[in-house]
């Protein structure tokens, strides 16, 4: 399978983080549900992995 356009792998989850909060927020406010912090989701020893082996093709 060939991909078409450009790969857009962020080296950094700083947005991607703030983006799933808000989220995370809006779902806990509307379902009734205990709000939980999208930092404890992410594990950031993997943050710039994808980011450099795209770099790196």
């Amino acid at each position: 399978v060939d991909a078409d356009g450009q790969f857009d792998i962020p080296p950094d989850w700083n947005d991607v983080i703030v983006r799933q909060q808000a989220t995370i927020d809006l779902l806990a406010r509307e379902l009734n549900r205990p709000r939980i912090k999208a930092e404890d989701l992410f594990d950031r020893r993997f943050e710039t992995i994808a980011a450099n082996a795209l770099n790196a093709s």
